[in-house]
């Protein structure tokens, strides 16, 4: 009987520790297996806000000129938004880092720079010794650059440069771009020169020849300029680069003294072979209108403008084609009333643009000076003076054509000397000579008819002021 009992007390108490067994096991699996569902919670959401900035990137380089549209925004929006999950709910996950590096750039490509810097600042500081350090501080200068700090920007990347060499040709090229935007374009051409020389392999390299060259341009050294693009040419840069420095070439070539306007319409017409886009066509289309006028063939000028707003409908390129239609029938075809459609073409076809507020200027004066003849034809004298010496105002101060001026100002002292405007038109004579034509001998002889001719009049007294000042700058 006791050896029963004693024989069940062991079966349970052996029963008893395999089900305790069996509890420890079953704990200690379940704390793994929260362990690990945590660290599947943090890399998922992470890999999904991976994939929507990657998303945002491809959605956003299809865009015809690579712009934030709101499919690209709501994409960064949402890679955001998991990020800011991460960094709030587990702040301890290895991940957490990444996630604020993430947000930074997104930040950046939405264009919301300030909150870019805040979180590549947020990184640096608290994560000093993560992995995204260097990318971090080379992304914050470029940030700097798209809000033109370009000092800031410029001393960031030579920042990154003293302790990395991993961005030693992209930190120089950032470097270069921030001098070129900035205007310092003498820096631009020695940096530009230094950078060919010593990152001869470099991805950066076509880019930055293009800067050196576009530099030497802008300080006018034109024949540098131009050889440096011929030789960018040589090498065979993709094809959006090649049209640039084609179109540089010809505008090379046109800005030398004296320009060569055949040799750039024979530049701008070997790109016409090429698969243009509408946009690069209708501009293609500009430079060699622009030839043709240097090379006086108006009409056929006139007829390659008429090409853009075909090509590139109510675009800046099409409002510039009517401009400078309205610039051709004005100054060279001499039809006034065909510049005046062309000007009023320009403000209906995008009045954005820079043109517009000059082609509505000069619309509106071909109108005054169309009224001002109308009214010359008859009327009363001091209404005739009147509106003589207006015409004369008219070419000299909105048209910028001085011997126009001059000949007017002229014809009112002829037809109405005695009249209020007559001492007005020759004061205004003797000014053009003094301060526009900076002549001293006809400004002289100006000022010492106004004394005979209006002895009693302030212009007399003005004129008598201004023959001191000319000997006193002639002693």
């Amino acid at each position: 009987m006791n050896h029963e009992i004693s024989q069940i007390s062991t079966r349970e108490v052996f029963v008893l520790q395999r089900r305790i067994n069996l509890s420890v096991i079953i704990s200690c699996n379940l704390v793994v297996g929260i362990c690990l569902l945590n660290g599947c919670v943090y890399y998922n959401t992470f890999y999904n806000a991976k994939r929507a900035y990657a998303d945002a990137m491809k959605e956003k380089r299809r865009s015809p000129s690579e712009t934030v549209n709101p499919t690209v925004k709501s994409l960064l929006e949402a890679a955001i938004q998991k990020c800011e999950k991460i960094v709030t709910y587990h702040p301890k996950s290895k991940w957490v880092d990444d996630a604020i590096f993430l947000m930074g750039k997104c930040f950046y490509e939405m264009e919301d720079y300030e909150n870019a810097i805040r979180k590549f600042d947020e990184l640096e500081i608290y994560y000093p010794e993560s992995p995204f350090f260097e990318e971090v501080i080379f992304l914050r200068g470029r940030t700097y650059l798209q809000q033109k700090n370009y000092t800031a920007a410029i001393s960031a990347f030579e920042g990154l440069n003293r302790i990395s060499k991993k961005f030693g040709d992209a930190s120089q090229y950032e470097i270069l771009e921030a001098y070129y935007k900035k205007g310092g374009y003498e820096e631009v051409v020695r940096m530009g020169r230094a950078f060919l020389e010593i990152f001869p392999k470099s991805s950066y390299r076509q880019d930055a020849h293009f800067k050196l060259a576009n530099a030497l341009f802008e300080l006018a050294r034109f024949e540098e300029a131009l050889q440096e693009f011929q030789d960018l040419l040589q090498e065979d840069p993709p094809k959006e680069l090649a049209f640039d420095v084609t179109l540089m070439i010809g505008e090379s070539y046109l800005a030398l003294d004296p320009p060569q306007a055949d040799m750039a319409l024979e530049t701008f017409l070997a790109l016409k072979t090429s698969h243009l886009t509408p946009q690069e066509e209708a501009l293609l289309n500009l430079k060699i209108a622009s030839c043709q006028r240097l090379l006086k063939e108006f009409l056929g000028g006139i007829r390659t403008l008429k090409k853009v707003p075909e090509i590139h409908p109510r675009s800046k390129e099409a409002a510039e084609a009517y401009y400078t239609m309205g610039l051709i029938y004005q100054e060279d075809l001499m039809s006034p009333e065909k510049a005046r459609e062309a000007f009023d073409k320009v403000r209906e076809t995008n009045p954005q643009t820079e043109v517009a507020k000059d082609a509505l200027l000069r619309s509106t004066t071909i109108g005054k000076l169309a009224e001002y003849r109308k009214k010359l034809s008859s009327g009363e004298e001091e209404a005739l003076a009147e509106t003589q010496f207006l015409l004369a105002e008219l070419y000299l101060l909105e048209l910028k054509k001085t011997d126009e001026a001059l000949d007017a100002y002229e014809r009112v002292i002829q037809d109405f000397p005695e009249s209020e405007f007559g001492p007005r038109a020759s004061y205004a004579i003797a000014w053009v000579f003094h301060y526009l034509e900076e002549d001293t001998v006809k400004a002289m002889e100006a000022y010492e008819r106004i004394i005979e001719s209006y002895p009693e009049t302030r212009f007399a007294t003005a004129s008598q002021k201004a023959i001191q000042q000319l000997n006193g700058n002639n002693e």
